[in-house]
């Protein structure tokens, strides 16, 4: 029996053993990855730039990810040549062409994965948060209806709250824009409007013709900022929904990190690393030849 249990053993070592390096390296590049964009994250909080700025958000996330990639290559390789046991001697223009590599694999694979660069910067309160994935219509400034909100626990548990990420909690239907942002861009068009000579009346003289159609013009710009006043509901979490209130109520900016749950293009920093594995066997093989 003893015998039985020993063999065993040592079968299970000889299928093991070989999958400890690869998992090394995996584990390693995948940890420095989420450090770069952690790192990534707190710059763009730090510059005031969130997920919903345009164009430099893009530009940040698309060289945040590729600080992280660069990250995780080294990472890898660093702990490739411990394994070895070996020492690094690199030239500057190795190294360079090592970071550079790494760099567009992992941009590479991060968006091939699905992830999109804006999206590693914070998220900002009053806008679709760096974790938005699918939204519902919303019917105005009222509560989610039961139906909808039984859709919005299933988009909650599938990609979490739509600004931190989180699934822990209950959700909440989010307007977006918020309905204090509707209302007063609605306000303010009656206020102008109004100044011009615009009323309800049935009969419009003629200069209250011109005043309607400046009136129309005015309200189609003013609902192109805010989405032409179409809200959608997003997936929230109580925390991020207090947070967003205060915002609003003051009209300061404000950024949340994101920071729960695994998405697929996380991995891509693991697959960058793992372009540094090589297999034991095949080393020994080399040392005896």
């Amino acid at each position: 029996m003893d015998g039985d249990v020993r063999r065993f053993g040592k079968q299970l070592a000889v299928i093991i053993e070989p999958a400890l390096p690869f998992v090394g390296h995996a584990a390693t590049s995948a940890a420095a990855f989420t450090v770069g964009m952690g790192l990534s994250q707190a710059a763009g909080y730090a510059l005031r730039i969130s997920c919903a700025t345009p164009v430099l958000s893009s530009a940040l996330g698309m060289a945040g990810i590729g600080f992280s990639s660069i990250l995780a290559g080294e990472a890898s390789r660093r702990f490739g040549a411990r394994l070895r046991g070996a020492q690094q001697h690199r030239s500057m223009q190795v190294l360079a062409r090592d970071m550079a590599l790494d760099a567009v694999l992992g941009m590479s694979l991060y968006k091939m994965m699905g992830g999109r660069f804006r999206s590693v910067m914070p998220s900002n309160l009053v806008y679709p948060g760096a974790c938005a994935i699918e939204s519902l219509p919303a019917p105005g400034s009222e509560y989610a209806s039961h139906a909808a909100k039984g859709e919005l626990r299933r988009l909650f548990a599938r990609d979490g709250c739509h600004h931190c990420g989180t699934r822990m909690g209950r959700v909440i239907g989010d307007h977006i824009p918020p309905n204090k942002y509707v209302s007063s861009a609605d306000s303010a068009i009656k206020q102008i409007t109004a100044s011009l000579g615009v009323t309800n009346n049935t009969h419009v003289p003629p200069l209250g013709k011109l005043s309607q159609k400046l009136g129309q013009v005015l309200r189609g710009k003013s609902r192109a900022r805010i989405g032409r006043s179409v809200q959608r509901y997003f997936p929230q979490c109580v925390a991020c929904c207090s947070k967003q209130a205060g915002a609003v109520k003051s009209g300061a900016t404000r950024l949340v990190f994101h920071y729960y749950g695994m998405r697929p293009w996380y991995y891509a920093g693991a697959f960058v690393g793992l372009r540094q594995y090589c297999n034991p066997a095949i080393l020994q093989q080399k040392r005896r030849g």
